[in-house]
């Protein structure tokens, strides 16, 4: 295994459980204690993932994202957070970041995001065939700003699965991305009915609601 993951956060904490539990499965780990120092790294090194911290001092985690973005578009960035969404989450998905880490979280869940991250490169149009898996090619067509074919393939995972609520909740975050706000509550509305407890969505439905 010869990928290479960044790790921006200013927790000393957070970087040695994470750093930790990637080097144990063979990941190569840098870390960074501030957005400065992360982008620093990232300009020198090559990266096949970035895991940031979206709350630091000095320098904002949404400020280093887009940074990273504009020198790498393609590489994967996933939000470290203590809160169940951020407030701007729809800049984060703007910038290509769709995937978050949700602090407390074990050494066994960062595994698991990681490997599913990561395991989406591998992902094509042809082996689309079911629910999850479109989930995860649309996640990759965002993570690369091409919105139009996520959305495609969002709608796709419903087809196929019209009871999981994720892909309606991602799906209304482009949306409101597009300025469609009637769509985007349409979508965290359905994600709500199918998942009541889906934090993810109160918070995407009150922040359009609250836009109204």
């Amino acid at each position: 295994m010869n990928e290479r993951i960044l790790v921006i956060d200013d927790t000393k904490n957070i970087k040695m459980l994470i750093g930790k539990a990637l080097a144990s499965e063979g990941y190569g780990v840098d870390t960074a204690e501030s957005g400065q120092e992360g982008i620093e790294l990232f300009k020198t090194q090559s990266y096949d993932l970035v895991l940031l911290d979206i709350r630091m001092p000095n320098m904002s985690g949404t400020e280093v994202l887009r940074v990273i973005k504009d020198i790498d578009e393609a590489v994967p960035v996933a939000i470290i957070t203590a809160f169940p969404t951020v407030k701007n989450a729809v800049e984060c998905i703007k910038l290509g970041a769709v995937d978050y880490l949700r602090k407390p979280f074990t050494a066994e869940k960062i595994k698991q995001v990681i490997k599913q991250i990561l395991d989406r490169k591998e992902i094509t149009p042809q082996n689309t065939n079911n629910h999850e898996a479109c989930i995860e090619y649309a996640k990759k067509c965002i993570n690369e700003r091409k919105f139009d074919e996520g959305m495609e393939y969002l709608k796709k995972a419903i087809a196929l699965n019209i009871d999981n609520a994720d892909p309606f909740n991602i799906l209304g975050e482009v949306f409101e991305l597009k300025g469609d706000i009637v769509n985007a509550k349409k979508y965290y509305g359905i994600a709500l009915q199918l998942e009541p407890g889906n934090e993810t969505a109160i918070e995407n439905l009150n922040r359009v609601v609250n836009r109204s």
